[in-house]
């Protein structure tokens, strides 16, 4: 163990802020500017191939989470290259085989739309998995700028694609969906070229591929149901709806949810900093580390309500025809700052703990919670605002109780600041509902200055550390 590299580290932060300033911009524009160009149907099967995207990781069935696991704070030059291959290839071949049965299904799908949607699904996953093995592998030994620019490269790749789309005035979906296939196929060939020295390394026997394999799945196994349950939670929420109403209503709350995960985005990409250096520092120095992080993150992202209205305006002139849109997005605002805190404080410190049970159990205890809240909101209340409440109280509840479970893993005191967040919260999204965006803007700037007020001393040590950290004359 060592003490924690903060030159290397900011270093690792600034590589993957260059990454989110990217992604953010491709983020954005995916969010801005295809609903206002594209109908909003086929804007709601544009959302659906992304939703179902997103659980593609599945298909690794948790091999790539467990060499993550296993080979996390490792140097390249430390590892077993031959091994690493071999578990590459067995990853590939599964992905190609799951491919295959996909294809197969899409040519069996009736409607056009979800035919393009299962077609692409099946492709994409393909070169998803067999680029995040590498990604992850990047990641787990260290070289995160280099994770950080392959991330950049499929961020500009996508983004020149669907500009390029967007300028001759593409208006159907299967351009958009090769587009991002083709961003994500490139990001792979970054990726290989700078893991050329593994891949060149050799083949074991395949009875031995095998058997490695297996080995890291049953680590990442846990790892990966928890990632799963982790993105069922929101995700429940879009898969009823889409079951229960029209790709219209799908298409409305789908950007609601995008607004929130160009955010969200954010915060991975900080935690995914995070692990591999937290991995080397002592224990002393780990609880510590949380206490901070802790306690500046419940400071700092509260500031978003502060933003809604601001925000708001400017898309509500921008896209009049998803007004619906913005009001969910009110509901869901707490997502930023919940699954933010949770992706830095509670997914990353369990993992560094090695605590895969604990998160794999907290992730699957919220999602069945989410899930039968989704279920009462759609066939009981029948209503969209209703799924979305629970669903934030859902994830409010999962960060408040993992931060519990770390703090007390780590032998540290309790405190009163997640109250507080709370109630700032409650506060913001009643005001942003029921109040105009004026007056709502006003009450959540006093209630978050009173809260800045009322944890003076917290709020004091983080701008004397910001001043420490500034430009020294």
């Amino acid at each position: 163990m060592a003490a924690l590299d903060l030159k290397r580290l900011t270093g690792d932060f600034l590589y993957a802020a260059s990454a989110q300033a990217v992604g953010l911009l491709v983020g954005f524009a995916n969010t801005l500017l295809l609903p206002k160009l594209l109908s909003v149907p086929v804007y709601g099967y544009w959302q659906l191939f992304l939703f179902y995207a997103g659980y593609t990781g599945v298909f690794a069935f948790g091999l790539v989470d467990g060499v993550y696991l296993v080979l996390g704070g490792e140097r390249r030059e430390g590892l077993d290259r031959r091994a690493v291959n071999a578990q590459f290839w067995c990853c590939a071949v599964m992905q190609l085989a799951v491919s295959a049965i996909l294809l197969a299904a899409g040519f069996a799908e009736g409607g056009p739309e979800r035919s393009v949607v299962i077609f692409g699904v099946a492709l994409y996953l393909v070169f998803f998995n067999t680029a995040n093995f590498l990604g992850y592998l990047f990641q787990a030994i260290g070289e995160t700028r280099r994770y950080s620019l392959s991330v950049i490269v499929e961020s500009l790749v996508f983004f020149a694609g669907m500009l390029g789309l967007i300028l001759v005035g593409v208006v159907d979906l299967a351009p958009y969906v090769i587009a991002y296939v083709v961003s994500r196929a490139c990001r792979l060939g970054y990726c290989a070229w700078y893991a050329r020295d593994i891949l060149r390394s050799g083949f074991l026997e395949l009875k031995e591929a095998v058997r490695l394999s297996l080995a890291s799945m049953r680590v990442g196994v846990k790892l990966l149901v928890s990632n799963l349950a982790a993105l069922f939670i929101v995700g429940v929420a879009r898969l009823v709806i889409d079951l229960s109403w029209d790709i219209e209503a799908f298409a409305v709350v789908s950007l609601a949810l995008a607004l929130v995960n160009v955010f969200m985005t954010f915060t991975s990409q900080v935690a995914m900093v995070l692990f591999p250096a937290l991995r080397r520092v002592e224990a002393g120095e780990l609880s510590a580390l949380f206490l901070r992080l802790r306690d500046w993150l419940s400071l700092i992202l509260p500031v978003l309500y502060v933003l809604y209205g601001p925000v708001v305006l400017v898309l509500g002139a921008w896209l009049p025809a998803y007004a619906e849109a913005f009001s969910l997005f009110a509901l869901l605002l707490p997502l930023c700052v919940y699954n933010g805190k949770m992706d830095v404080v509670g997914f990353t410190m369990l993992k560094v703990l090695r605590r895969e049970d604990a998160l794999w159990r907290i992730n699957v205890i919220t999602c069945l919670v989410s899930s039968a809240g989704a279920l009462a909101g759609a066939f009981w209340l029948h209503s969209i605002p209703a799924i979305l409440i629970w669903i934030v109280a859902a994830v409010i509840a999962r960060c408040l109780f993992a931060e519990r479970y770390v703090t007390r893993a780590l032998g540290l005191p309790g405190g009163f600041i997640n109250l507080g967040s709370v109630v700032v919260s409650v506060v913001a999204i009643v005001a942003n509902v029921w109040l105009g965006l004026g007056w709502s803007t006003l009450v959540v700037a006093l209630a978050y200055i009173m809260y800045l007020g009322v944890f003076r001393n917290e709020t004091a040590k983080l701008v004397a550390r910001a001043r420490r950290l500034g430009p020294r004359s």
